[in-house]
């Protein structure tokens, strides 16, 4: 094994391939040129070698690409990963967690149970928070469980915040309003959430009644309770057809 990093760290060192893709191919032509060449001693080459050899196979199920790091959760309720902050549930506040760092995604486990996850961040020094992590912190006081839940919804979607802003224009209460939006969050999840304000956002109408109504409507799926503005698209029907209609050879 020693002997086989120092070739490649040798054939390296002489390379100066233009990208990584470059350095892809270089390093391939490089193997399969070792691999055809005999051992001065055996006289086989590694290809031919590597047939006699009981290897078993590679798993079915791909490796997951991921780095595994121990984190201590603080008592603000995040935890710090390369520079930046990552919200987690108050209740775990103080504690040791295990963070899992994907490349698309950041999972914060704890008893092997995942407990947040995030989308991962390759920038520097930035906080990224889910406004459901903090209900433990909100029964402090009335103030301070509104002022924080108008800064948690602002800071988690630009048209949210747009909603409550353009809410504010026309007379609305902007501390209601979040507090609202943020009772529809934890009953019908974020994206449907989105979807509702951003209808409303089109309809011109931002009032947070008039989310809960659009939210309201009979569900069209379990996923997401949002259905057409006209519920009688939902009963259209027609006649089938055979597929030889549209392809003789069939």
């Amino acid at each position: 094994m020693e002997r086989v990093i120092r070739d490649i760290r040798s054939f390296l060192y002489t390379q100066h391939p233009k990208d990584l893709p470059d350095l892809n191919r270089l390093v391939n032509q490089w193997q399969r040129v070792r691999n055809n060449t005999p051992h001065s001693m055996t006289g086989m080459s590694p290809s031919d070698a590597s047939c006699d050899e009981p290897l078993k196979k590679l798993p079915a199920i791909g490796y997951p690409v991921k780095r595994v790091v121990v984190a201590c959760v603080s008592k603000t309720g995040f935890v710090e990963v390369e520079s930046n902050r990552y919200s987690v549930p108050s209740r775990y506040s103080g504690r040791s967690v295990t963070v899992a760092l994907y490349p698309e995604k950041v999972e914060v486990i704890v008893n092997s149970h995942p407990v947040a996850s995030h989308r991962r961040s390759f920038a520097k020094k930035q906080t990224i928070e889910h406004p459901t992590h903090r209900t433990d912190l909100l029964s402090l006081t009335p103030a301070y469980k509104q002022k924080r839940i108008y800064l948690l919804m602002m800071r988690m979607n630009t048209d949210i915040a747009r909603f409550i802003q353009d809410g504010e224009r026309d007379g609305h209460d902007p501390l209601k309003a979040a507090y609202t939006l943020f009772r529809l969050l934890v009953i019908f999840g974020k994206p449907c959430l989105l979807s509702a304000v951003r209808e409303a956002i089109s309809q011109k109408a931002v009032r947070p009644d008039v989310v809960a109504a659009i939210l309201a409507k009979p569900v069209s799926s379990a996923a997401c309770p949002v259905t057409p503005y006209n519920g009688s698209l939902l009963a259209i029907s027609y006649e089938e057809r055979s597929l030889a209609d549209y392809d003789p050879t069939l």
